[in-house]
């Protein structure tokens, strides 16, 4: 396995069991640091289904910041 199946079976994973993923979490609990290309990777070549829904936050200097965050959609969801 190459370096990118490995960051998305830990992406994957991930979502399997928490649901979502934003940046942050990739980076400090996966060590990925381009988590959307992985995203991209799950859902155009293996088929995932997830989908992205940007949130409104506030970073460490005080400034409101858009981010996304990457929702696994399991069977009986509604998108």
């Amino acid at each position: 396995m190459g370096k990118t199946t490995n960051q998305c079976n830990r992406v994957l994973a991930w979502l399997e069991e928490h649901g979502s993923i934003t940046d942050n979490e990739a980076r400090d609990h996966l060590g990925i640091n381009r988590v959307g290309a992985r995203v991209w990777d799950l859902k155009w070549k293996r088929g995932i289904p997830i989908i992205t829904k940007m949130e409104k936050g506030v970073n460490r200097f005080g400034e409101e910041v858009k981010y996304g965050v990457y929702y696994l959609v399991k069977e009986g969801d509604a998108e």
